[in-house]
């Protein structure tokens, strides 16, 4: 990506729909060269998903966490991913017109100047993202990643230099912002959450990072109940909401392994991440235990306790709004006030427990079981 020209006009909507279009002709020329492109199509939020890749490492590295929610081909798509890399297609990213290196004063001057309701991500002095209602544009630099979308024609190109500079990072939760993005206009929210639960009815699992959501989710997987996710879902946030399968992926620092054997087993075949955590793809170890979504009937504020025995209690709404929004309305932005109003009406709505996990992984699902329980046994009183 080289270094263009400082440019105020470069952030204007016809800039942006210049630097999607060459995109678009540039996927189109890498397809024409590859040989045997891939395409691959998913449910997600109730629509239907096409991946378009030029390679099989590309689409390996994209769609391998969305394998649960493979449908066969249904024609024409709601929304469509092109994705390309330069190292095996000799294809360039789109050139971006200098959007990037615009100058920073008056960033009021500049959203006004963009004319698109948008969001300006800003890192190192330079913009990294512009999202508005209808246009997606990122560039990460140091993974060498264009990504655009455009929601009006159902539309969005990826680019990498090269994909084996995305693989630790990308293929347990491949383009998580990009998919928050277009799911909202659906409903949905990609929210940092677990889920597990029965075909009638499921757990929202809620918490900081390391209060034990994934292990919770985990502990499932070998007992009645189904996995949804540990850590990403979509989460529809209307008055019956729903808890939607996103990835099916599970995540695990290696030194906790040993508390679950039967993923223990396939550590060879997990990707291990920089951070020391093992990446399991359930498709291929338990894919019984794996259900595209469940109506949520209790959220979990999750917890753990150290002790053997795991404990559920009431939780007042407010202890799972400050779970939920605090970590979800600072990861997207983006999207204002939104989630937070969105969650504190779900909220009100669904009994709130907290779940003080312990290191007897048995109990666990035992203990979400018996909320499930309590909560249907509440709605038919």
């Amino acid at each position: 990506m080289p270094e263009l020209p400082k440019a105020r006009s470069a952030l204007s909507p016809e800039s942006f729909d210049e630097i999607f279009s060459r995109g678009l002709a540039a996927h189109a020329r890498a397809e024409a060269l590859a040989v045997g492109p891939i395409r691959r199509q998913f449910r997600i939020a109730g629509a239907t998903v096409e991946f378009r890749a030029t390679s099989i490492a590309l689409a390996m590295l994209f769609c391998d966490a969305l394998a649960h929610i493979e449908i066969p081909d249904e024609g024409e798509p709601d929304f469509t991913f092109h994705i390309w890399d330069e190292a095996s297609s000799g294809i360039d990213g789109p050139s971006l017109n200098g959007w990037e290196n615009t100058e920073l004063s008056g960033l009021s001057e500049i959203t006004e100047h963009v004319g698109l309701n948008c969001y300006l991500q800003v890192a190192h002095d330079r913009i990294t993202a512009l999202i508005g209602s209808d246009r997606y544009l990122q560039v990460d630099h140091d993974r060498a990643m264009v990504s655009a979308a455009h929601k009006p024609t159902g539309n969005a190109v990826v680019w990498l230099r090269s994909h084996n500079q995305g693989l630790k990072w990308e293929c347990g939760s491949p383009l998580l912002t990009m998919i928050n993005w277009w799911a909202s206009e659906f409903g949905y929210l990609a929210v940092h959450a677990g889920s597990v639960g029965r075909a009638d009815g499921g757990v929202l699992i809620v918490g900081r990072s390391g209060s034990g959501k994934s292990h919770a989710a985990i502990a499932c997987l070998e007992s009645d109940l189904f996995y949804v996710g540990d850590d990403h879902c979509l989460l529809s946030t209307n008055e019956h909401p729903i808890s939607t399968s996103l990835y099916s992926t599970a995540k695990l620092f290696l030194t906790d392994l040993h508390r679950f054997p039967t993923l223990q087993k396939n550590e060879k075949e997990a990707l291990l991440t920089p951070e020391g955590k093992a990446v399991f793809f359930l498709k291929g170890i338990l894919p019984d235990r794996l259900l595209p979504g469940v109506p949520v009937r209790a959220v979990l504020l999750s917890h753990f306790s150290g002790r053997r025995d795991t404990q559920v209690q009431p939780a007042h709404p407010s202890e799972a709004l400050l779970a939920m929004g605090s970590y979800n309305v600072l990861r997207w932005p983006s999207f204002g006030r939104t989630p937070l109003a969105r969650f504190a009406s779900m909220l009100r709505s669904l009994p709130c427990f907290r779940i003080e996990t312990g290191t007897d992984i048995s109990q666990i699902p035992r203990a979400i079981a018996s909320v499930l329980d309590r909560a249907q046994a509440s709605e038919t009183a």
